[in-house]
């Protein structure tokens, strides 16, 4: 009889232990949050250019989220210090700019454990304390920004993980309202683009792609 009772408690103790590894692996602890409140868009008027072309940066309630979708679930991981600027040129958008800058270490995957690992082994912090994205291109820039309605871009550029350049395309949607830029947009990496072996374990097999999604709020 107490056999079985010790045989029990380590079978408890062992379906426990592969729950919390799951849970590491693959538990999803973050929602995505859209920095457009899409039930409150409201067109207004067309916003002068001498208003738009200036330096905006980037606030502090902005993210960029990474994604990975696990044998179990989507995983999203926010990455909530970010900064950097958008020099806009509504006449000539060939001479816009913009650089985005993320702290590795500002990582919350809802997880403690789970982003010492992302920060450390896979993203090498200590060597590579940043990320950054540095644009190239502005596509589709339109011919009017109206208050309150969003509009289509693309943004190319040179995307920096662990000091590996890779040229992305982010589509966006950027919003003024406010005075202020509301920008989110995605594009998608993979692990081997930045030289990272893909985490995959026994427990959680993990897709090579990994979707970058922004979601930025800009002043001046």
């Amino acid at each position: 009889m107490k056999k079985w009772v010790v045989l029990s408690v380590l079978l408890a103790m062992l379906l426990a232990g592969g729950y919390l590894l799951i849970a590491y692996y693959s538990g999803n602890q973050i929602d995505i949050k859209d920095v457009f409140d899409n039930e409150k868009l409201q067109a207004g008027d067309q916003i002068p250019n001498e208003l738009l072309n200036k330096s905006w940066d980037i606030a502090g309630e902005s993210k960029v989220y990474l994604s990975v979708t696990t044998s179990n679930e989507q995983v999203n991981m926010a990455f909530q210090r970010v900064s950097g600027s958008w020099l806009i040129h509504t006449e000539d958008p060939g001479q816009m700019a913009a650089t985005a800058v993320v702290d590795i270490k500002g990582l919350d995957s809802g997880i403690a454990e789970r982003d010492k690992h992302v920060e450390g082994s896979l993203l090498d912090s200590a060597k590579y304390p940043t990320a950054e994205f540095k644009l190239s291109e502005i596509k589709q820039w339109p011919k009017e920004v109206i208050e309150g309605k969003p509009v289509n871009i693309q943004m190319a550029g040179t995307l920096k993980v662990k000091g590996i350049d890779k040229e992305v395309v982010f589509d966006c949607e950027a919003l003024f309202e406010s005075n202020q830029w509301k920008l989110k947009g995605k594009t998608a990496v993979t692990f081997a683009d930045f030289g990272i072996e893909n985490p995959s374990s026994a427990v959680a097999t993990i897709e090579d792609e990994i979707i970058v999604n922004l979601q930025l709020i800009l002043g001046s």
